[in-house]
C-alpha cells in the first residue's frame, strides 16, 4: 500500500537512499520497483553488511556501507545530480 502511494511523489525524488536490510521487506526489492517506475532515479543502496552489492544490478546505483557521515552523503548527492544531469543532455525524461 505504500509503494503504491509513493508513486505520487516519486517523479519529484532526485535520488533514493535505500537500506537494503529494511525491517520486513527488502530494500534491493524496493529498488527495483523504484527502478521499473522512474528508470533514471539515481540510486544509494546502503548497507551495514559486506558484500551485498553483487545482488543489485541497478543503473544508476551507487553502494554506501554504514556507517557513513556527512562527507559520504554529500559525495551521493553530488553523483545524483552528475546523473540527473546526464540523463538530461542524453534526452531522458528526468524527475521534475
Amino acid at each position: 500500500e505504500a509503494l503504491g502511494s509513493s508513486c505520487l511523489w516519486i517523479n519529484r525524488c532526485c535520488c533514493a537512499f535505500v537500506d537494503v536490510t529494511l525491517p520486513g521487506a527488502s530494500g534491493l526489492d524496493l529498488a527495483h520497483w523504484l527502478r521499473d517506475r522512474v528508470p533514471q532515479l539515481p540510486i544509494v543502496l546502503t548497507s551495514g553488511l559486506e558484500g551485498v552489492w553483487c545482488l543489485a544490478a541497478l543503473e544508476p546505483v551507487r553502494y554506501m556501507t554504514k556507517p557513513f557521515g556527512l562527507q559520504q552523503i554529500a559525495q551521493a548527492l553530488d553523483w545524483s545530480s552528475t546523473c540527473l544531469l546526464h540523463s538530461a543532455q542524453e534526452g531522458r525524461e528526468v524527475a521534475s
